[in-house]
């Protein structure tokens, strides 16, 4: 009986620290929807600067061709 009460308090003894070891690993858990959220608007982001860059080289192109087709055409 003594053994037994020994092997009982040295299951608890590893299981206490087992779950004491998940729970310093799961303290950066996030939630699936503040997760889906933050990616969410890290991709709106991602669209709006990829329609300014969008922008930024569509301009940058029509003056290139401009100044092209204004030196083709005062020769």
């Amino acid at each position: 009986m003594t053994q037994i009460q020994k092997e009982v308090s040295s299951l608890r003894k590893e299981t206490k620290q087992g779950f004491k070891s998940i729970e310093n690993k799961l303290d950066c858990y996030v939630p699936r929807v503040e997760y889906e959220k933050d990616m969410r608007q890290v991709g709106e982001k991602l669209n709006k600067s990829s329609g300014n860059w969008d922008w930024v080289i569509k301009t940058i192109m029509a003056l290139i061709i401009g100044a092209l087709i204004t030196k083709l055409l005062m020769g």
